[in-house]
């Protein structure tokens, strides 16, 4: 429940635009991680504002973002990734943020 005058702020992944998408799409856990459909309907209807950020992971070393990559995402999704793209430490990477406003 929403109070008049309140916001409500949701934040997701964007399952469309980056490299951690991508990834994500590839991955076998993808299903149980859900997929976008819902929380876009969802916002349609409860008439929130969509907002897409584009941002990324950076760190220090190749090797401590390939870490955090297999921690996130099954060896299929991860290791050709990194195998395509050695010596990187960063990551693309995009969210949403959908805000709803309730007025007074």
């Amino acid at each position: 429940m929403l109070r008049p005058g309140g916001s409500l702020i949701v934040i997701d992944n964007d399952h469309r635009h980056g490299e951690f998408a991508a990834l994500l799409a590839c991955s076998s856990r993808a299903g149980s991680q859900g997929h976008d459909e819902y929380i876009r309907r969802w916002s349609a209807q409860a008439g929130a504002q969509r907002h897409e950020v584009m941002s990324s992971w950076s760190f220090q070393s190749p090797g401590d973002l390939g870490r955090v990559l297999r921690m996130e995402f099954p060896p299929e999704a991860v290791e050709p990734w990194l195998q395509q793209n050695p010596g990187r430490t960063e990551l693309s990477y995009g969210y949403v943020l959908y805000h709803l406003r309730r007025g007074a």
